[in-house]
């Protein structure tokens, strides 16, 4: 044995034993994870109003802002595995508001093994009330923002928007949809058409909107490839050959 194999040897046995330990090493797993979220941002200004009877009065109007997030049939959440869901909006009761009035409805959901379906219904309202016995002209334009994002190994994310009034003069739509698939994130901006509508005495009227946001989401513990495990195996008999070229 030669003084080279002699210096080499501590060196190599080292590096065949730290392969042959990798190649030894069981499979492990890697968390897959799927998230989603959905926003919806509604606000509504008034760009008049008018009393047609004593102009300048606006004593008897009373303009109250409203928004609930629903439960019960509206709303659903399964999940299975790890699966976990944020809807946490708090209700914003019927309360006087001023313009432009403004309100967010938010929900998102994660998991890395297992399985999300969720959907919330949240409800928005802008509520006028004649108080006394003067006309009342009013115009009021919804501006709204649409958020859905989606990622992940299955995603999907719907923000679903109807919005109309009591009087039925005038309704709309819009959606913003993600998924991890084709578009993992969606924003949708709009502005309505102009709500135009008159209050008699002790008259009233709602603006009202249905935001629904819905998860999908399905994920699974993914094990690393089979290959990177074997890597460190695969390199022992390289090692092993280096030092018997170096002996010779």
């Amino acid at each position: 044995m030669n003084n080279y194999w002699k210096s080499r040897r501590p060196l190599d046995c080292a590096l065949v034993m730290a392969a042959g330990c990798l190649g030894m090493v069981a499979p492990s797993a890697e968390a897959a994870l799927s998230t989603y979220s959905g926003s919806a941002t509604l606000t509504y200004t008034i760009n008049s109003i008018t009393n047609t009877t004593n102009p300048g009065n606006l004593g008897d109007l009373v303009v109250t802002g409203f928004f609930e997030q629903q439960g019960g049939p509206a709303s659903h959440v399964i999940t299975s595995g790890d699966g976990a869901v944020n809807a946490a909006n708090a209700a914003f009761p019927s309360a006087p508001v001023t313009s432009p009035w403004s309100h967010s409805f938010t929900t998102s959901g994660s998991v890395t093994d297992g399985v999300v379906d969720a959907s919330h219904l949240g409800w928005f309202s802008l509520d006028f009330a004649n108080q006394g016995t003067d006309l009342f002209n009013i115009s009021v334009t919804l501006t709204y923002q649409l958020d859905a994002n989606a990622a992940g190994e299955s995603a999907a994310s719907l923000v679903h928007l109807d919005y109309f009034n009591t009087s039925a003069s005038f309704s709309g739509s819009a959606d913003a949809v993600a998924s991890s698939i084709a578009q993992n994130v969606a924003s949708t901006p709009g502005t309505s058409a102009v709500f135009n509508f008159s209050l008699a005495a002790l008259g009233t009227e709602s603006l009202l909107s249905d935001v629904t946001i819905t998860g999908n989401l399905q994920a699974s513990a993914v094990p690393l490839p089979a290959a990177v495990w074997l890597f460190g195996a695969g390199l022992a008999p390289l090692f092993r050959l280096r030092t018997r070229k170096s002996a010779a």
